[in-house]
């Protein structure tokens, strides 16, 4: 299963990220739609906030103000496989090497400068079910899980797109075909 992480306030982008239209469709929608045509599985993780996801299943985090692992604590125990809303720039060798592969590790991407993606990322159940405990410790950030688990890189660095302004976003959309 693939959890779009679309639950995001977007106050960097003045809110409402996941709603952005992109070719008539709230950018979650678009998103899940082009993963589903894919051929994986797409469940949406909607954040505190529940909003209607159909033919999409959706989860809502355990409790508020928990960012990305909102989402993952939802599902802890699960093997998944992640991808963030605002990072619709993926290839299909990427989400395949994410979702089809068996891992004892969380396997992330890359950005073009060697940094760490962990929402671009296979997590495996050993570290899903870690982090209800990691939030409950009033913890929030993602990078610094990952040095409580197992975890490494996959793939080659590339520059993707990701929209975290409405620039970013305006920009985007005018490089669409």
């Amino acid at each position: 299963m693939l959890l779009l992480l679309a639950g995001g306030d977007g106050r960097r982008m003045g809110g409402d990220k996941p709603f952005i239209e992109v070719g008539g469709r709230p950018l979650w929608r678009w998103m899940a739609d082009r993963l589903t045509a894919a051929g994986v599985d797409v469940t949406v993780s909607v954040g505190w906030t529940s909003y209607e996801t159909s033919p999409y299943p959706s989860v809502v985090d355990p409790a508020p103000d928990l960012g990305p692992l909102g989402g993952i604590a939802a599902l802890a125990g699960y093997d998944l496989t992640l991808w963030t809303v605002d990072v619709p720039d993926w290839t299909a060798e990427e989400i395949d090497g994410l979702t089809r592969s068996e891992i004892d590790a969380v396997r992330f991407l890359i950005d073009r400068d060697g940094h760490p993606q962990p929402l671009l990322a296979r997590w495996p159940a050993s570290a899903t079910e870690r982090v209800p405990a990691y939030l409950d410790a009033g913890h929030r950030a993602v990078r610094p899980f990952l040095d409580l688990v197992p975890s490494g890189p996959i793939g080659a660095p590339r520059q993707r797109a990701h929209l975290t302004t409405r620039s970013d976003v305006d920009e985007w959309l005018r490089s669409l075909p």
